[in-house]
C-alpha cells in the first residue's frame, strides 16, 4: 500500500544456482522433470517441506527482501463510475 503497488513478484537474483522441486527417483516424476518448476539451492528460493520451518520463517523472518518488485498496474486505485443506462 505504501508504494502504491497491487502486485508483487519475487525475481531470483540472476545466475542463481537451481535444482529440481521434486527429488523423487519415480519414473512418472523423471520423465517430467524438466517440465516442472525448479527451486534455488539456498533460502528463500528453496523448499524446505517443514512446517515448523516455514511457521518460523514467516511468523519471525524478515518482510522485506531485494529480489521483490512491486508493481501497480496503470489505473489501478482508480474508482470508475458504472455507465448508466438509458
Amino acid at each position: 500500500d505504501r508504494r502504491g503497488a497491487d502486485s508483487c513478484v519475487p525475481e531470483p537474483p540472476p545466475g542463481m544456482a537451481t535444482r529440481p522441486l521434486l527429488d523423487f527417483a519415480a519414473g512418472y516424476v523423471q520423465r517430467a522433470v524438466d517440465s516442472l518448476p525448479r527451486k534455488g539451492a539456498n533460502q528463500p528460493w528453496s523448499v524446505n517441506m517443514s512446517y515448523a520451518k516455514d511457521v518460523a520463517l514467516l511468523r519471525k523472518g524478515p518482510v522485506t527482501d531485494p529480489n521483490l518488485r512491486f508493481h501497480r498496474s496503470p489505473g489501478a486505485g482508480r474508482c470508475h463510475a458504472a455507465p448508466r443506462s438509458a
